[in-house]
Parts: C-alpha cells; structure tokens; sequence
C-alpha cells in the first residue's frame, strides 16, 4: 500500500475550504440578526 501524500495535502485543504465557509456562514447570520435588532429597538 503505497501514501501519496498530496492525498493529505488535499484533504486538508478542502477541509480547511469547508470551515472557512462555515464561519462566514456563521458570521453572516450573525451580523443579519444583530442588525435586523437593532433596527427593531
């Protein structure tokens, strides 16, 4: 069984990819709800 290590590489970066996008996601909705809060009071 032969490791490629770019295997690694890429995983990585991909995994590093999908959290990237989930903490603007997270920030996103973060901002809408402290906005749409602040216009209400």
């Amino acid at each position: 069984m032969e490791i490629d290590p770019m295997d690694a590489v890429e995983k990585a970066k991909n995994q590093s990819e999908d959290r990237t996008k989930r903490l603007n996601m997270v920030i996103a909705i973060t901002v809408a709800l402290l906005a749409s809060f602040l216009g209400i009071c």
